[in-house]
This record gives structure tokens, C-alpha cells and sequence, in this order.
């Protein structure tokens, strides 16, 4: 994704990736960043790196028994409200059609 230039002295690399529609698009590894956990009322869940130039993944909250309690798409970085969850063990999961990654978060009084 990236173009780099070369010189006599140096080798110059672009500040962004560089796309065109015949490019190969190479998946990268789908991270994101939960804040705060436990969290009470809202949780700030954040994409890590650029992944939020190439589309928007879905992103599901799922309670300790597996059921579904929360569902949005996510493209950079997102607030919930998830205060009408009662206490305990959620999971949020981050899917990009390919790959799927799950992280636990506490929700306390």
C-alpha cells in the first residue's frame, strides 16, 4: 500500500497507502482497543492502525450465554451506550468477512 522513491542518498516512503482500484489489497491482521474496562455506562471502541480506510466491519456485543445484545458497524472509532446491560461478562467481536476477533469486557455497577 505504500509508495516509496528512491534517491541517491535516501529512500522516501508516502505519509499514507496509496490505493487504485487494480491494486492487490493484502488483509491486514483486524485489532481494535476497548476503553474503559469495565466501563459502567458507555464503552469507546477504537480501530487500531488504518484499518477504517478500507471499509466498515460489524461489530456485535454478545452476553456470557452467546445471545446477541447489541449490533452496529464500525468504521474508525465509536461510542455505545450500553447502560441498559445488566453487570457482568460481555464479549464484543469485530469481524472483517474474513477474520473475527473477540475481546471480553466487564460491565459494573
Amino acid at each position: 500500500g505504500y509508495l516509496y522513491a528512491y534517491s541517491r542518498w535516501s529512500l522516501h516512503r508516502s505519509a499514507e497507502p496509496v490505493y487504485s482500484p487494480n491494486s492487490i489489497f493484502i488483509h491486514e491482521k483486524i485489532d481494535f482497543k476497548l476503553f474503559p474496562n469495565p466501563f459502567s455506562e458507555c464503552l469507546i471502541i477504537e480501530l487500531t492502525y488504518n484499518q477504517y480506510l478500507y471499509k466498515s466491519f460489524p461489530l456485535k456485543v454478545f452476553d456470557f450465554n452467546g445471545r446477541l445484545v447489541y449490533s452496529q458497524s464500525i468504521d474508525r472509532q465509536i461510542t455505545i451506550d450500553l447502560s441498559f446491560l445488566k453487570p457482568g461478562i460481555y464479549y464484543v467481536t469485530l469481524s472483517d468477512g474474513l477474520r473475527q476477533l473477540t475481546k471480553p469486557i466487564l460491565k459494573h455497577l
